[in-house]
């Protein structure tokens, strides 16, 4: 079953922006769900290598002034040696943009559900 929302005109669509609340921890989990979804697509496309610590993804969440935000990065240092290659290395090229490319829709998704779900 999926929600939908009619509105009829700009002053009500302002009135209903005004009239949601959203806490903090609400906003977090949404957050948290959809940065989630991004990093196991990274996983599952990572060059696994010799020691696997590579396709280990960090997860962090922070609130700052702007909003709350999510980030993925690689667990491993040399991760941008695969992403962008070396001179003796191209193989894996673009692995990290092509996987957060992949699963942006199914995370947005996720985000927008999780948030619309939560709006008090």
């Amino acid at each position: 079953m999926e929600g939908r929302l009619e509105i009829e005109g700009l002053d009500e669509f302002a009135e209903l922006v005004q009239s949601m609340t959203l806490s903090d921890a609400d906003e977090k989990k949404a957050v948290r769900k959809a940065i989630t979804t991004i990093a196991k697509e990274i996983e599952d496309n990572t060059p696994k290598g010799y020691t696997d610590k590579l396709s280990k993804i960090k997860v962090s969440i922070k609130k700052d002034s702007l909003g709350t935000t999510g980030e993925a990065k690689a667990g491993a240092f040399w991760g941008m040696f695969q992403e962008y290659g070396t001179s003796k290395q191209k193989a894996n090229v673009g692995y990290f943009e092509k996987s957060v490319s992949r699963s942006e829709e199914k995370a947005l998704n996720s985000l927008a559900n999780e948030v619309f779900k939560n709006i008090k």
